[in-house]
């Protein structure tokens, strides 16, 4: 590939970043730019030293795994088979309890939240958007929430409507 058309792929991928970036700005401005927190509850519990979980969690593959030594096990509130072991410094990063007070279940479960928040506005214009970041096409449609976790700027996030408020709620 020759340098110039190289130059002008990058400049093209700039300039994507850039229009990104303007998006955000022109969402602060209107006012409507937010801060969010996941709504959605994990339980989780120690892990019992030797004790083996099924892993079935979303974006993770199905195998068994043998608990160590200050891990957690996770699961997600609504789907009860879906499990995985984190490490404590993973959990205390991550994780908060939703309500200190509550007691522990019978098996030891407590209900957290990630602690995570996210920067977001939603996408007001009638007309879709195309992106080229990184060389990843992202598509942003009417009504959709853009967003990135305040932690890390550079992770950009896009969810319809529908999902977005079933899974966020203003921090």
């Amino acid at each position: 590939m020759k340098l110039q058309e190289i130059n002008k792929i990058l400049k093209e991928e700039e300039t994507d970043k850039e229009k990104l970036t303007q998006l955000f700005s022109d969402a602060d401005e209107a006012d409507n730019l937010k801060v969010y927190v996941r709504q959605d509850a994990f339980q989780i519990r120690p892990a019992e030293v030797g004790e083996e979980i099924h892993i079935n969690f979303p974006g993770e593959p199905g195998k068994v795994s043998t608990a160590e030594e200050e891990q957690y096990v996770v699961r997600m509130s609504e789907h009860v088979n879906k499990m995985k072991l984190i490490d404590k410094d993973e959990f205390e990063e991550k994780y908060e309890i939703i309500n200190p007070n509550d007691k522990p279940d019978a098996e030891g479960f407590q209900n957290y939240r990630l602690k995570d928040e996210i920067i977001a506005f939603q996408y007001v214009e009638n007309e879709p958007l195309k992106f080229n970041i990184s060389g990843h096409t992202i598509h942003i449609n009417p009504e959709d929430y853009v967003a990135h976790p305040l932690s890390d700027a550079k992770k950009l996030i896009v969810k319809s409507k529908v999902d977005f408020e079933k899974k966020y709620r203003l921090s």
